[in-house]
Formats: C-alpha cells, structure tokens, sequence
C-alpha cells in the first residue's frame, strides 16, 4: 500500500516538474523571439515578447510555489466566532484562572492574540 502511494507521489512529482519544465520552454521561446524583435528594432513585438516572458515568469513561480493565490478566509474575525469568544469570556469573568486559561488556548488556535482580551476580568 505504501509502495503504491510512493509511487503516485512520484508520479505527481514528474508531472509538476513537467509543467515547470514545459513552462521554462515556453519562457525561453519568449526571451529569443524578444530578442529578435528588439533585433529588427520592432518595439510592439518586442513588448509583447516581455508580457509574455513575465507571464511564463508568473506561471513558473505559481507551479513552484514561489507564488501562493490561493484564496484564504480568516475565520478568527467571523462575527459569530467573536460574539462565542465574548460569551465564553464573559462567562467565565468569575474564575481568571479559567479565563486566563481559555485565552491563551485561543490565542494559540489562532495564532496570536484574541481582539477581545482586554475585556474585564471581573463583573
């Protein structure tokens, strides 16, 4: 079973480096017609050639990883996910010890530290 997935993974290692690859021709081919046209001083295929060579660029480094875009949804300043950590703080305004507790728990789900700490410790 092991040996299967290893070689998926292989496999979806040799097709990404094949997309880079096949990438980096298209690159190449851009950068010598660029040269060409900068040759024969024609500007407007020459600007051409450089949108499309950046463009081959951007493809390259979004392959690579070197380019994230993914979207993200930052969850941690959802409405409702303040309001429920205002809640449970507020309920446990009685026992710092607690609140202290659930606080620094949350902090390290979420990375850093709540936007609502410095509500009051107390009634």
């Amino acid at each position: 079973m092991a040996a299967g997935a290893a070689e998926r993974a292989a496999e979806e290692g040799q097709r990404g480096a094949s997309l880079v690859d096949s990438a980096a021709d298209l690159r190449d081919k851009a950068l010598s017609l660029l040269a060409q046209a900068e040759k024969a001083g024609d500007l407007k295929v020459a600007l051409i050639g450089v949108r499309e060579a950046a463009r081959c660029l951007e493809l390259m480094a979004k392959l690579t990883g070197e380019i994230d875009d993914s979207a993200r949804l930052n969850i941690v300043v959802a409405p409702v996910l303040v309001e429920l950590q205002t809640v449970i703080l507020g309920a446990l305004a009685g026992f710092p010890a607690a609140r202290a507790a659930v606080i620094a728990a949350l902090a390290h789900v979420t990375g850093g530290p709540l936007t609502i700490e410095h509500m009051p410790a107390g009634p």
